[in-house]
């Protein structure tokens, strides 16, 4: 958030005071209290005046926030007064209701009238299946034996395939060469069908020697659904938006990461504390090819017992790898179901445990549509157990991670152990043309160009996908906070209200400050300069705060380069990544 004031003028006070009459009670006495202070002391003698202004922007803050809060809960108020005017869920379950009657009224005027219906032999449903499909309407069947469950020459009025994102390229044409009209269902941001080796070669010969010039129809580059849909972008489609199954908490995470908040939430949140977890395994390389014992033994003596503690029995554990999952079973017999992700798309279970195997994370298991399917596989609670130092910006499960972190849920380190653990006047109109489009946020020009270059830095194809952000006037004591062995002078410097960093790079999903950056104009930062004092002072507050801070001078050159290496040693990327 940006610092809201930036001097303090009796028209400042005039403000508060009106505003001070449509907040909330306990802010009303803070903000009256603080102005008869200052009337009582005046603004003179730096003591009082430190004291008064220290306390100002927390006074600010907290009419913000009353402010704001009151807004939601107006906003909350109508809504749910006119869900209860309309009766929502009535009027939900009567529409619900009312397509039942339709589709079985429907069903009924075309097929009923029978008092009783046939036995058909095996032989007869080949040859007698329009009599068949008189008596029996609805066909269940996979995609790859639609076309012999009844004779090969049958056409039926619809076919829905369901889970068409794991339904192949062939079977499914087998499904769609015995249909009038079809509707398929599946989500492309779940996880494809799976090839195996041998038929991928085969795939892959045929490809070669036909030259198809449909990329489409490729056999092991494509599901179902991704074939049609590139086929026929023009056929009708429709986002299946409300979610009933995981509690809002979950749905948070891949509604915002994979389905750009597209998914309305139809759970309740009251608020539990355990909805999320991660437990991070002690440090070690425990992971072995593909299987992790020490994530087998923290699951059994910590994560389980801890589930079943909080009344959890319908519990699914998951794992990438069919090795692991091998051991899983072993480990657990018939106590918890256990399967590959892929194995449990399409299910749920009231928890959902998430061995990731990995010392480091690597593609395979980081995977976006994995992990969606992952996470959403959980109704009330989801545990992922992972290696130590995980919570990293360039990955999608260090997105995971953070997003616990920030919603306060638990993240753990588990205590299982081993003995064997111990191993900036010519350039006015260039410059008025390069900030005409990103605008101008300081009253300082160069600060504006450096937070230009910074956005244009964050907005590389580098950094895509990893989500950063830039703020400005940073409150130092909000980013350094109770950092310990601050000198009395630094905590001095610290806790002055106008202390603070010029431009911060942070993670909008965890709110963590990355890189922090000064910009130092020549004519003020001069070596001997009392400036230059205060900058060594900052200079000690940050290095003790353990956070990274760059300084741009305006003299100097490369910034963007500057400003890349900054980011990718914070966040853990290398150059050539």
């Amino acid at each position: 958030m940006d610092v809201l004031l930036t001097r303090w003028t009796a028209s400042d006070f005039l403000v508060l005071v009106v505003v001070s009459e449509e907040i909330g009670p306990d802010i009303r006495s803070s903000v009256m209290d603080w102005i008869r202070d200052i009337y009582r002391h005046g603004l003179s003698g730096p003591k009082v005046r430190r004291q008064l202004l220290r306390s100002g922007p927390v006074v600010l803050r907290s009419i913000y926030y009353d402010r704001h809060l009151s807004e939601l809960q107006s906003q909350l108020a109508t809504v749910e007064s006119i869900l209860a005017g309309q009766d929502f869920h009535a009027l939900q379950r009567q529409l619900e209701a009312l397509s039942w009657e339709l589709l079985l009224a429907s069903i009924a005027e075309r097929f009923g009238g029978k008092d009783t219906r046939s036995i058909f032999t095996e032989r007869e449903l080949w040859s007698e299946y329009g009599e068949f499909l008189n008596d029996y309407p609805v066909v269940l069947s996979t995609t790859h034996s639609i076309k012999t469950s009844l004779s090969p020459d049958c056409l039926y009025d619809l076919v829905i395939v369901d889970e068409a994102s794991q339904v192949d390229v062939a079977t499914g044409v087998l499904a769609l060469s015995c249909a009038r009209r079809v509707v398929i269902v599946g989500d492309e941001k779940q996880l494809p069908n799976v090839v195996d080796k041998d038929s991928r070669l085969q795939a892959d010969n045929a490809w070669a020697r036909y030259q198809p010039t449909c990329p489409a129809w490729d056999y092991t580059r494509n599901s179902l659904l991704s074939s049609v849909v590139a086929l026929w972008p023009q056929a009708p489609n429709v986002l299946l938006r409300e979610h009933y199954r995981c509690h809002p908490k979950i749905v948070g995470f891949f509604n915002h990461k994979f389905y750009g908040d597209k998914l309305i939430t139809m759970t309740v949140d009251r608020d539990e504390l355990d909805v999320m977890q991660v437990v991070f395994t002690v440090p070690g390389n425990h992971a072995r090819g593909r299987i992790n014992q020490r994530q087998i033994d923290v699951i059994r003596e910590e994560v389980l017992p801890a589930l079943r503690t909080a009344g959890v029995t319908d519990i699914g554990i998951v794992s990438p790898y069919r090795a692991q999952v091998a051991l899983l079973r072993n480990a657990f017999g018939d106590g918890v179901e256990v399967d590959t992700v892929h194995g449990f798309q399409g299910r749920e279970k009231q928890a959902i445990v998430l061995s990731t195997v990995d010392n480091e994370i690597g593609d395979f298991v980081d995977d976006a549509k994995l992990l969606n399917v992952a996470v959403s596989r959980a109704q009330r609670m989801l545990v992922v157990v992972m290696a130590a130092g995980q919570d990293n910006f360039t990955t999608n499960f260090g997105d995971l991670v953070r997003y616990i972190r920030h919603h306060q849920q638990f993240v753990m380190h588990s205590q299982v152990r081993s003995v064997f653990d111990l191993l900036y006047s010519n350039y006015l109109s260039a410059r008025r043309e390069f900030l005409g489009a990103r605008g101008r946020g300081s009253a300082w020009e160069s600060e504006n160009l450096a937070e230009a270059v910074i956005q244009d830095v964050l907005n590389s194809s580098e950094f895509v996908g990893i989500s950063l952000g830039c703020l400005r006037h940073v409150p130092l004591a909000w980013l350094v906070g109770g950092a310990p062995d601050l000198s009395v002078r630094e905590r001095q410097f610290v806790d002055n209200p106008w202390s603070h960093a010029d431009l911060v790079i942070y993670d909008t999903i965890g709110k963590l400050p990355l890189v922090c950056i000064e910009v130092d104009g020549w004519a003020f930062h001069q070596p001997g300069s009392l400036q230059s004092v205060r900058d060594e002072i900052k200079n000690a507050v940050f290095r003790r705060a353990g956070l990274p801070l760059i300084r741009l001078s305006t003299t100097g050159s490369g910034e963007s380069a500057i400003i890349a290496d900054a980011v990718r040693t914070a966040i853990g990327i290398s150059r050539n990544t």
